[in-house]
């Protein structure tokens, strides 16, 4: 399965569907395995896997940040 395509199609899914990326890809690889097409099928449960990654927090209902004031701490001139 070539993961580049995957995570292309994942990430067209969230900039089209929001959060309810997981749910559109679900809703296309069942359409698919109920026409016998498993091919497709499988690239679509690994899209819906995808998307559920790409989304992390924000697909499990839980609120995120919008800002990190700084995740990694600066070091000074002195170097310390």
């Amino acid at each position: 399965m070539d993961d580049l395509r995957v995570y292309r199609l994942a990430n067209f899914l969230i900039r089209n569907y929001g959060t309810a990326a997981p749910r559109e890809a679900a809703r296309r690889a069942d359409e698919l395995q109920a026409k016998g097409d498993s091919s497709r099928n499988r690239l679509w449960l690994n899209v819906h896997a995808a998307t559920r990654r790409l989304l992390g927090d924000t697909y499990a209902g839980k609120t995120l940040p919008s800002k990190v004031s700084s995740p990694i701490p600066r070091r000074t001139q002195d170097g310390s």
